[in-house]
């Protein structure tokens, strides 16, 4: 049985049978259900600036467990469950194998953090397939990213108006540098990404007000990103201007090139006391160490030599590097080996082999983030950060177009009787 998007309700499923649905609006309206959507649109809004509710307690904590508990007693009441994204079973696969480096692991004091992190944003993950899995829940949620965008753009502003530096630890100095919340290069990339979201709203065919926003978005967090000083986000941004081009058609491409172009002279053309890091990139790609990056990056690449196939253990690039990797895939084939990377960028491959057949501005945006995160985080270490879980999220759920809903009941007797039956 079919329903087409103007089905008003979720009929009752009959004994083993299924139903796609192409569209969230085909469920009834249930108020537990939108609880869920709105703490979802809360833990996503503080994401980008990594918002506290004390010095120790993240907002994201209390939300995300909100999220995971009304999330579950959702998926109870409506007695069904949407079918799992082949990325999301990746991740289950990825968490899993993490936790079973516990065996070998060489760094056994800080494998507890990594995996607890894992184990947190798992479930969380799995919520979002269930209530945002087409696109008015996506977009949902994408708006609500850039509404943390915009406060990590005002805080920057704000920081830099007080004259409050942001804070090394590691170096116990100020670097003339600007955030909000969170570390200054997790808040650059973070705006980038809300950069490939506003430039989806500009092009596409939402409110009049929600277009001027995102426009005026743009040369704010330009500016922003070059008060960060994020010579990575940089890179990134350029990476998600170029892919946003790539995919559009000629005259948005043209825009899009003219108007970056111009936006990045200006920000580029300001005093070097607010650009000063910015200005070194090129310099410092070939001819420095990229803050250290270069050095701990061929100390990784020897360790991973050492153990290509299982890694060292989850959390071991904090034990066997004097900082942290700085590169994403590197900590995965460190901590992980082979097998770690191939189950994370696997299923992250197949879902952006997927969103091919999807809607064209959908598909637009969610690559333009995905290359902006793909190449941000090879300057940054984000595995156990819950952007990269998020946006792997939404990518692994459109890229599963055809959604079934089955009885959870039924749901575990095809699996039993699947499992009986073999031989």
């Amino acid at each position: 049985m079919k329903l087409s998007s103007e089905s008003a309700a979720l009929p009752p499923l009959p004994l083993g049978g299924s139903l796609r649905v192409p569209l969230y609006s085909s469920f009834p309206p249930r108020f537990l259900d939108n609880t869920v959507m709105g703490f979802l649109w809360i833990f996503v809004f503080a994401l980008p600036t990594d918002l506290h509710l004390s010095d120790t307690l993240s907002l994201t904590l209390p939300v995300g467990s909100l999220c995971i508990l009304l999330g579950t007693l959702g998926v109870v009441k409506r007695r069904a469950i949407i079918a799992i994204p082949f990325g999301f079973w990746c991740l289950i696969a990825f968490v899993t194998w993490s936790t079973c480096t516990v065996v070998w692991a060489a760094y056994p004091d800080y494998i507890e953090e990594k995996l607890i992190k894992y184990w947190e944003f798992l479930p969380l993950c799995f919520v979002m397939t269930q209530f945002a899995y087409d696109r008015r829940g996506r977009m949902h949620l994408l708006n609500a990213y850039l509404t943390g965008c915009w406060l990590g753009v005002l805080g920057v502003f704000f920081h830099f108006a007080t004259g409050h530096e942001f804070f090394t630890p590691a170096a116990n100095e100020l670097t003339s540098r600007y955030s909000f919340g969170t570390d200054a290069n997790f808040l650059a990339l973070a705006l980038v990404i809300g950069a490939g979201i506003a430039w989806h709203h500009i092009y596409s065919e939402c409110k009049r007000w929600k277009r001027l926003l995102s426009l005026l978005y743009l040369p704010a967090a330009f500016l922003a990103i070059g008060l960060t000083g994020s010579r990575g986000a940089l890179i990134a941004l350029l990476a998600a201007v170029l892919t946003f081009a790539l995919f559009s058609d000629l005259r948005r491409r043209i825009a899009t090139l003219a108007g970056t172009t111009a936006i990045l002279a200006l920000t580029l053309a300001l005093p070097l006391s607010f650009t000063w890091r910015l200005s070194t990139t090129t310099q410092d790609v070939r001819y420095g160490t990229l803050d250290g990056r270069t050095t701990v990056w061929n100390e990784g690449l020897i360790l991973f030599g050492e153990h290509p196939l299982c890694g060292l253990g989850a959390g071991a690039t904090k034990g066997a590097l004097p900082m942290v990797a700085h590169n994403t895939p590197l900590e995965l084939l460190i901590e992980g080996g082979l097998i770690s990377v191939g189950l994370f960028y696997g299923g992250l491959a197949h879902s952006i082999y997927r969103i091919t057949s999807i809607a064209s501005q959908e598909r637009t945006l969610l690559i333009v983030i995905c290359s902006a995160l793909l190449v941000g985080t090879f300057a940054l270490s984000w595995d156990a950060q819950c952007t990269t879980w998020f946006v792997y999220t939404l990518l692994s759920s459109a890229g599963s177009v055809r959604l079934r809903v089955q009885s959870a009941t039924d749901f575990l007797g095809s699996v039993l009787k699947d499992a009986a039956s073999t031989p």
